[in-house]
């Protein structure tokens, strides 16, 4: 069974949307890099598998269910985020990941502005 990889730079991909924890499970390996940025985020590590509903968030898993509940990204699903604070997240997770934002300050400024520019063209 192949692992996956948690890093710094795919850390946010892996922070369950609806708790805001990180599930350590089995099949997931964490690099001390990343363990220092949860910490340093106050990211709760739980050592075990995500809540059963995780598995149906998570675009690709295979099973066709479709009932993802939470907003994932327009790479790997469509579902809408249920809040403001979800809305956020995904933003920053996005400037993150895919535009290397990763001063905390810089992030936060960028994730008020995008929801402002999203607001007002909505």
């Amino acid at each position: 069974m192949k692992k996956e990889l948690i890093s710094r730079d795919n850390l946010d991909s892996f922070i369950n949307k609806d708790d805001g924890k990180l599930y350590l499970g089995s099949g997931r390996l964490l690099t001390p890099g990343a363990k220092d940025e949860l910490a340093r985020r106050n990211v709760a590590i739980v050592y075990g598998e995500p809540p059963a509903s995780e598995h149906a968030q998570q675009d690709g898993c295979g099973c066709g269910c479709g009932t993802a509940t939470f907003y994932v990204g327009p790479e790997q699903g469509t579902v809408q985020p249920k809040s403001l604070e979800q809305l956020a997240r995904t933003v920053a997770a996005m400037l993150s990941r895919e535009y290397g934002v990763t001063d905390p300050e810089q992030l936060k400024s960028l994730t008020v502005e995008a929801l402002k520019t999203i607001k007002n063209n909505i």
